[in-house]
């Protein structure tokens, strides 16, 4: 079986481990390599809001981008990520009104973020310790884009979930 170097370098130094995860897996479609988070994002810039906007604001920025969550500034520095979720709970369900509560009272504050470079599978790491579905994407101490937890293609999840189950210890 041919190992293609990027999936060994995003998933292990044990080329057979790999191997047999490929194996398991078997897609019958021409399996699609990205080599770290950037690539994914394909330039995809994130939607944004300052951080004394309204929720009402926020929920229009969301709305016209299409996208379910944007990152939060303060000025030019990254203070947090607020989601449709977080409109939800800690907006609406809380009786807040929309137009006069600021996106930093229901944020999620001071996010985790990953470099451009990292692999997918660091970025899955990261999502699934820290239980996150959004994660901002940052070069150069700039953010360039916010991964989705849905934006990684389902066969590197499953691939990196067969991965973790071969390397569990055996009893």
């Amino acid at each position: 079986m041919k190992r293609h170097p990027t999936v060994v370098s995003c998933f292990s130094t044990e080329r057979y481990n790999i191997a047999l995860i490929l194996q398991i897996v078997g897609s019958s479609k021409p399996y699609m390599i990205i080599s770290s988070v950037e690539k994914l994002l394909n330039g995809k810039a994130p939607g944004k809001v300052q951080s004394d906007a309204s929720v009402r604001e926020a929920c229009k920025v969301m709305a016209e981008l299409d996208q379910g969550a944007l990152v939060v500034f303060d000025n030019e520095k990254l203070v947090g990520i607020v989601s449709e979720r977080d409109v939800v709970r800690r907006c609406i369900c809380a009786d807040r009104h929309t137009g006069e509560t600021a996106v930093a009272a229901i944020m999620t504050p001071a996010p985790v973020a990953i470099d451009a470079d990292s692999s997918l599978a660091h970025a899955l790491d990261v999502m699934q310790s820290g239980h996150f579905h959004h994660l901002p994407v940052m070069r150069d101490g700039q953010v360039i884009g916010l991964l989705e937890l849905d934006d990684i293609p389902e066969d590197y999840r499953m691939l990196r979930e067969h991965f973790r189950e071969l390397s569990r210890p055996r009893s």
